[in-house]
C-alpha cells in the first residue's frame, strides 16, 4: 500500500512495487487485484469508481500498468521502457465507446521517445 492509500501491484524490470505520482483525493475507485498466472503474485490495481453519467468505468491493469481495458486484466511481468509512459496517462472510454488510454501530445511523445529509444 503506498502513502496516498492506493494498492499497487509489482513493475518495472525487477518487480517492484511502485508507488504512482499523487492523484486528486477521491479519483481512485475500489481496489481490484488479479492473480498473475505466470508468477502466482496477486497483481492489485487503484481503478476508478462508476463515472456520474451511470457509464462503466475503465480500468488499469497488466503487471505494469500498461493495459486498459472494460475489466480488470493481468499480464506477464516484463518491463517495456513505454509502459513507464502510462502511469500519469488517462484510461478512459474513448468516442468509439471502447476502453483505451486516451492519446494526449504528452502520451504520444512519450511512448515515441520510449519507442525509439529501443529495448
Amino acid at each position: 500500500m503506498c502513502p496516498d492509500g492506493t494498492w499497487v501491484g509489482r513493475t518495472g524490470p525487477r518487480c517492484e512495487f511502485v508507488c504512482p505520482p499523487p492523484r486528486d483525493a477521491g479519483s481512485c475507485g475500489p481496489v481490484v487485484c488479479t492473480l498473475d498466472a505466470t508468477t502466482g503474485c496477486e497483481v492489485c490495481a487503484c481503478n476508478p469508481p462508476p463515472r456520474p453519467d451511470g457509464g462503466l468505468p475503465c480500468f488499469t491493469g497488466g503487471c505494469s500498468g500498461q493495459l486498459c481495458a472494460d475489466q480488470p486484466l493481468g499480464s506477464t511481468c516484463e518491463w517495456r521502457a513505454e509502459y513507464g509512459c502510462y502511469r500519469t496517462a488517462t484510461c478512459e472510454r474513448q468516442g468509439s465507446g471502447q476502453c483505451a488510454w486516451t492519446p494526449t501530445a504528452a502520451l504520444v511523445a512519450c511512448l515515441a521517445t520510449a519507442r525509439d529509444a529501443g529495448p
